[in-house]
């Protein structure tokens, strides 16, 4: 598998997706220091970016019903995600008010559901199938592990320029 290039592209992109620096907890101490959001409402962020990413999921169960080809090998597919993806991420820079965050996060985990589902219709099209399960385990490891280092990337960008601007510039150039 080493040797193949589908299978070393799709790792590599899926450690650079996930390792964009996390805007998580740079996020949080941004909406709580400069905007002032009490923590019930960062707290009702979560939950609105957890039903965003439901809506996403019913949006992509009923587009894969109908253009399943379309969602897993589709080159205009991909690069749409990744557009979206990064017009999401630079979204942040309109942050502003309690009503800029709900509108954000909602279509974070819209967009967030579609490609994660994506990313595994992705990662299945170039697993062999007698090792399917070893690999798709591997790839959300690589995924996983490269969010961890994101997340700590992300906290080191924000305490040292004490703004999300920087965060977001590389988080969009990573994607």
């Amino acid at each position: 598998l080493l040797q193949e290039r589908a299978f070393l592209f799709t790792a590599l992109f899926l450690i650079l997706w996930n390792f964009a620096p996390s805007l998580g907890v740079s996020i949080y101490f941004f909406e709580r220091d400069q905007l002032n959001f009490s923590r019930d409402f960062i707290g009702t962020l979560a939950s609105v970016n957890s039903l965003g990413m439901l809506i996403g999921t019913v949006f992509y169960l009923a587009i894969s019903r109908y253009k399943n080809d379309l969602l897993s090998s589709s080159r205009q597919f991909s690069y749409w995600l990744i557009f979206s993806s990064c017009l999401i991420t630079l979204s942040y820079l309109a942050l502003r008010d309690q009503t800029s965050a709900l509108i954000i996060e909602s279509a974070r985990g819209f967009s967030s559901a579609i490609f994660i589902y994506s990313l595994y219709g992705m990662a299945a099209d170039v697993t062999p199938k007698k090792y399917s399960a070893t690999v798709m385990a591997f790839f959300i490891c690589l995924y996983n592990l490269a969010g961890e280092f994101g997340t700590v990337a992300g906290g080191f960008l924000y305490k040292h320029f004490l703004s999300l601007t920087p965060l977001l510039v590389i988080s969009t150039l990573s994607t």
